[in-house]
C-alpha cells in the first residue's frame, strides 16, 4: 500500500498523464494543407465542383460535372491535345516542382482548352470534363502521368488495369486534397481472378 505523501503525488501524476493522452494532438488534426514539397501543384477540380473518385489504373480516373473544367496540375508546356485517349486528351509537360519534365495526360475530355506550344500556369482550365468513350458517365476524367509527349500511357497485364504510375498520381491528387482522395487507391475489380489452368 502506497504511504500518504506518495498517493498525494500519484493523483496528480495520474491526472496530468490522462490529460495528455486524451488531450486532441495537433499533429493529428485533419487539415487540407499541401505538403511543401508539392505545394506549386493544384487539385485538377475547381474548389466546390462536384468530384468523386473512381478507380486507380493507369492514372487517377474521376467523375465531376459534364462541361466543367479540368486544371493544370501544375505549370507546364502542352504538347498535344489530340493525344493516346478517346477524345480531346491534354498532354502538359510540368516545368516545376519535383516533377518537373514528367508528362501530364487529361484522358476523355471532350474539348481542349490549350494549343500545343503553349505555357499554362497551375490551376489554369485545360479541357472540358466529357466522358468521351465512358458509357454512363459524362463527367468521367482521367489524369494520370504519360511516357510519352504524345500521351502513351504505361501498359499493364493487370486485369484492374492499376500501374505504379497510377499509384503516383493518385498520392499526388490524395496530397492535394485529402478530403476527396482517399490514402488508399481504389481497385476494380478488387481482386483479379484466378487464372483458369488447362
Amino acid at each position: 500500500m502506497l504511504r500518504a505523501p506518495t498517493r498525494a503525488l500519484a493523483i496528480p501524476c495520474l491526472l496530468a498523464a490522462l490529460t495528455v493522452l486524451l488531450a486532441p494532438r495537433a499533429s493529428a488534426a485533419r487539415t487540407s494543407t499541401v505538403p511543401r514539397p508539392v505545394s506549386m501543384y493544384r487539385f485538377p477540380v475547381t474548389d466546390g465542383q462536384l468530384f468523386y473518385e473512381e478507380r486507380t489504373d493507369r492514372g487517377q480516373d474521376f467523375a465531376t460535372r459534364p462541361g466543367g473544367p479540368v486544371l493544370a496540375i501544375g505549370r507546364g508546356l502542352v504538347m498535344t491535345n489530340r493525344g493516346y485517349f478517346p477524345g480531346r486528351t491534354v498532354v502538359l509537360q510540368l516545368l516545376e516542382g519535383p516533377l518537373a519534365g514528367r508528362f501530364v495526360f487529361y484522358g476523355h475530355a471532350r474539348r481542349a482548352l490549350v494549343q500545343p506550344g503553349q505555357i499554362v500556369r497551375a490551376g489554369q482550365p485545360v479541357s472540358i470534363a466529357g466522358g468521351v468513350s465512358a458509357p454512363g458517365d459524362p463527367g468521367h476524367m482521367e489524369v494520370g502521368f504519360a511516357l510519352t509527349a504524345d500521351g502513351v500511357i504505361p501498359r499493364t497485364l493487370r486485369c484492374d488495369h492499376y500501374t505504379p504510375s497510377g499509384g503516383e498520381m493518385h498520392t499526388l491528387m490524395h496530397q492535394l486534397n485529402p478530403d476527396l482522395v482517399g490514402t488508399r487507391p481504389i481497385h476494380d475489380p478488387p481482386r483479379c481472378p484466378k487464372k483458369k489452368r488447362r
